[in-house]
């Protein structure tokens, strides 16, 4: 079973040009998989590539069930964030009215939406990074319990099994 990932078994599975230079030069002699090694660069590799092109069957499939819980965890996040940041956004428009009167309120506005936006994309960027934590910890399960199964460069992955 391969659980180390290498320049040539991304070459063998079609992956583009500049990922594998990125890789290159991070992994020189390539990188055991393990989930410490996947969720510290869960930012920095394309995980659900990764899936498609290094997973067999099973793999994918237990990959594909850690995707599926981890996007509905950060959809619920998302819808959260963004619900808050309406609410606060009404909040605003109605303070933005009281305060129409007075040459400051443009200036009120403004800083309090940039704030609460601020908060909205920070709270958003978070949620997306416990995402591809979740997702880059997810393949390198998959790959422990399965190994690497190079599908060839112009394989489709099946969207479902």
């Amino acid at each position: 079973m391969i659980t180390r990932l290498t320049v040539e078994l991304l070459e063998e599975a079609g992956g583009c040009r500049r990922e594998i230079t990125r890789f290159r030069k991070a992994y020189p002699d390539g990188v055991d998989i393990t989930v410490e090694t996947c969720v510290a660069a869960a930012e920095e590799w394309p995980w659900y590539w990764a899936a498609g092109h290094l997973l067999g069957a099973y793999g994918r499939s237990e990959y594909r069930q850690v995707e599926r819980t981890a996007r509905h965890e950060y959809e619920r996040a998302q819808r959260t964030a963004r619900h808050e940041y309406e609410r606060a956004q009404r909040a605003a428009h109605d303070k933005h009215a009281e305060l129409k009167r007075a040459a400051r309120a443009t200036a009120e506005l403004g800083k309090t939406v940039r704030w609460i936006l601020a908060e909205y994309r920070e709270t958003e960027r978070l949620a997306w990074a416990e995402l591809e934590k979740a997702v880059a910890a997810g393949f390198a399960v998959a790959v422990l319990r399965y190994g690497i199964e190079v599908q060839p460069a112009d394989w489709e992955q099946d969207d479902e099994l």
